[in-house]
């Protein structure tokens, strides 16, 4: 191994090593703190998953297999207002989750214009997502559409989201016309709908610059148990013009592809950081001023997600008028980011490089980024550079704090329904016990 390759390594033994200090956690040996780098050149033989030294399938000339691995868990089919568990193998360490919905249905109604709202068909379809280890340990608990638009964050482009319609059943799964933003009117009645969308979700943290990344893989081994966990919702969510006069029936089942990226040359005894992602959903009956929500405290705060959604007669839908002022306040007074929710979208579209031009309205949408912004905590990359939410760093409480636009006026605002406004916070917590 050259001398710039150690000097890289010890630099992500340097990384892991603070963060995890920063919680009091420190391995029996500090041997055993290594990320992935380090099983790039041991001097005494490459370990293997388990520890020991590469041999049999796993045996390369210079080691063991050191490239990224991707296994298929199997496929689910969705059921309308069901759930679905799906076991998580505890061999292996995990990078990246993909998941992929696809399938076709018919739709029948005798009067009206239903429709498919800038939500898309993914978050309609599967309200939530939930990802635990040893049974009770969430690490992510998350609405599809808040993973949708945090791949735009990271990637600088919306993931896949199409549709074909046409009068009768389909013999392909492959949609044709690509959903960006918007949503699409149904079919004619009795026509039918093909639909597929993808997302990823996120075990290390996508917006960590180079070796910082590898701070928060998902190590499952020694874990008793690990699962994916989906909650489905009825057809009728498609309808965000809620007419409730649409009758759907399954044409090409509705399934749903789970795919790990992982990282198997990863010691079994590595311990990492957890990626921790959970939303909530608060609604409003009127104008606020200053309406504070209460956001996680106790660990190390990266991003706060924000999702708006107007209370209209028609499905809620996403708008930028909806919250205009926000701010993260720690203890009640300190002020840590303050912005309006106009600034924040056009400071994302700068800082992330997002392709979202404004264009012609579709279901009421008119640009990729509508009713959602972001904040930000890490600063350039730095994963221990995110904001302390802990006691020990003085953290008694941590509020997102915010107001929504009048009733009446420039861009009044619906509360007929009362708007909704979610949020999604994204921490790094410390590891839990994985051996007994």
């Amino acid at each position: 191994m050259n001398i710039s390759m150690r000097f890289l390594l010890a630099g992500i033994c340097l990384l892991v090593s603070t963060v995890l200090g920063h919680y009091g956690f420190h391995p029996a040996h500090a041997g055993e703190l290594m990320p992935l780098g380090l099983f790039m050149g041991a001097v005494n033989g490459v370990p293997d998953m388990q520890g020991g030294s590469a041999t049999g399938a796993d045996a390369t000339p210079g080691g063991i297999i050191r490239s990224q691995f991707k296994r298929q868990l199997p496929q689910q089919t969705w059921t309308a207002s069901g759930s679905s568990s799906v076991s998580v193998p505890v061999d292996d360490v995990y990078k990246r989750a993909f998941f992929r919905i696809n399938g076709s249905f018919s739709v029948t109604y005798a009067s009206g214009s239903p429709l498919i709202g800038g939500l898309g068909i993914f978050p309609k379809l599967v309200s939530s997502i939930v990802i635990q280890q040893n049974g009770q340990d969430t690490i992510k608990n998350v609405d599809p559409y808040f993973m949708r638009m945090f791949d735009f964050l990271v990637n600088g482009e919306l993931p896949r989201r199409s549709i074909t319609k046409q009068a009768g059943a389909f013999s392909t799964r492959i949609p044709l016309t690509e959903m960006e933003y918007g949503g699409s009117a149904f079919q004619a009645t009795t026509g039918y709908m093909l639909v597929e969308e993808c997302i990823a979700i996120y075990f290390e943290h996508p917006l960590a610059y180079e070796h910082g990344k590898a701070a928060s893989l998902w190590n499952c081994r020694g874990l008793a148990s690990a699962q994916i966990v989906m909650q489905y919702g009825p057809y009728s969510n498609l309808d965000e013009a809620a007419t409730g006069t649409v009758t759907f029936a399954s044409d090409l089942p509705i399934t749903i592809d789970i795919e790990l990226e992982s990282a198997p040359a990863v010691s079994r005894k590595q311990d990492f950081l957890i990626f921790k992602q959970t939303s909530q959903t608060v609604s409003y009956s009127g104008q606020q001023s200053g309406a504070l929500i209460p956001l996680p405290r106790g660990n190390l705060l990266t991003g706060v997600h924000l999702l708006a959604r107007e209370g209209d007669a028609n499905g809620r839908r996403l708008a930028d008028h909806v919250v205009t002022d926000i701010e993260v306040v720690l203890n009640g007074q300190r002020s840590i980011k303050k912005t309006t929710f106009r600034n924040a979208q056009e400071e994302m579209k700068i800082a992330f490089g997002l392709r979202d031009v404004r264009g012609t309205a579709a279901q009421g949408i008119t640009h990729n980024l509508q009713g959602y912004c972001y904040l930000g905590f890490i600063r350039d990359g730095v994963v221990n550079s995110a904001l302390d939410t802990s006691l020990s760093a003085g953290v008694d409480s941590v509020n997102l704090k915010i107001s929504t636009g009048a009733s009446s006026g420039t861009d009044a605002v619906t509360y007929t329904n009362s708007i909704l406004v979610s949020v999604m916070t994204d921490e790094l917590a410390p590891p839990v016990q994985r051996f007994a």
